[in-house]
This record gives C-alpha cells, sequence and structure tokens, in this order.
C-alpha cells in the first residue's frame, strides 16, 4: 500500500490495519500450512479491540462470500456498529507463477483497500512462508461505505 493513504487516517486506523493485515497473513498461513489449500476467511477488529476470525460456510463468487461472513441484517449483532476494521480474504488467482489470496481491508476511519498477495512456500529446508510484490488499490467501502 502506499503511504499517502496513511496522511488522510488517525493513527489508529493505520495501526489497526497493520495489525488486522498481520493476522490476516497468520490465518492464511496456518491454513495453507494444516489443509494445503485457501478457503476464505473473515478476521476483524472489534470495537472493544478483541479479534475475531469467522471461517465462510458457502463457496461461490467474492459477493457471495462477503455477504456470508458480514453481518448486516441482525441489529444485535451488526458489524457495522460492532467491529472497527475488518479484512476478508479469498483465494486469488496466480500472480506472476505464483499462487496468489486477495484481501478485501477496511476500516470505519475511511480506508478501503485490496491487497493481492502472492504466495509460496519455501523449500524444504526452509519451510516458510513468502508474501511478495503486494499490488494494492484503493476500491470501495463495502461495510461503511453503504451507510443509508
Amino acid at each position: 500500500m502506499t503511504a499517502a493513504w496513511r496522511d488522510l487516517v488517525p493513527a489508529t486506523a493505520t495501526d489497526d490495519v497493520d495489525s488486522l493485515f498481520d493476522d490476516v497473513l497468520a490465518v492464511a498461513h496456518g491454513k495453507l500450512s494444516s489443509l494445503g489449500l485457501f478457503t476464505p476467511f473473515l478476521v476483524a477488529i472489534e470495537e472493544d479491540g478483541n479479534r475475531v476470525t469467522r471461517m465462510a460456510e458457502t463457496s461461490g463468487d467474492d459477493r457471495q462470500v462477503r455477504e456470508s461472513l458480514l453481518v448486516r441484517d441482525d441489529p444485535a449483532r451488526d458489524d457495522r456498529s460492532a467491529l472497527r476494521a475488518f479484512a476478508i480474504a479469498v483465494d486469488g488467482a496466480a500472480h506472476h507463477g505464483r499462487d496468489a489470496f486477495q484481501v478485501h481491508l477496511e476500516h470505519r476511519d475511511g480506508v478501503a483497500v485490496t491487497l493481492l498477495v502472492p504466495y509460496e512456500f519455501g523449500s524444504a529446508d526452509e519451510p516458510q512462508f513468502v508474501v511478495a510484490h503486494l499490488v494494492a488499490t484503493s476500491t470501495e467501502a463495502v461495510l461503511w461505505g453503504a451507510r443509508g
């Protein structure tokens, strides 16, 4: 991500975004290491700072997965008021010969980005999870963009 957006939002938002992306990488690494495949998930920061992880219960296009992971129709659990930030990770197309996943990340203070995250696993001698050459683009907010 470029640094320009960091100048437009509070420092607490940039801290949340950075730590949320770290959480996404940890969950993705764990899922890929244990299952050998990528399945969609959400990682979120609640209003009080607690972390939440939800695994998708549906497959389908990105919109269907996003709808299954976000809560907007239950007033007692409305994500718009309960969360500070969230990231939804879905399997992505290969990028420059590497497997990849896509992350839609939002913060209620105005950050909305999509990240393409190419990854690979190191050799048997060094089995680390390697992420390189992130591709970030601004996007329209899904949760906090539709305030009507």
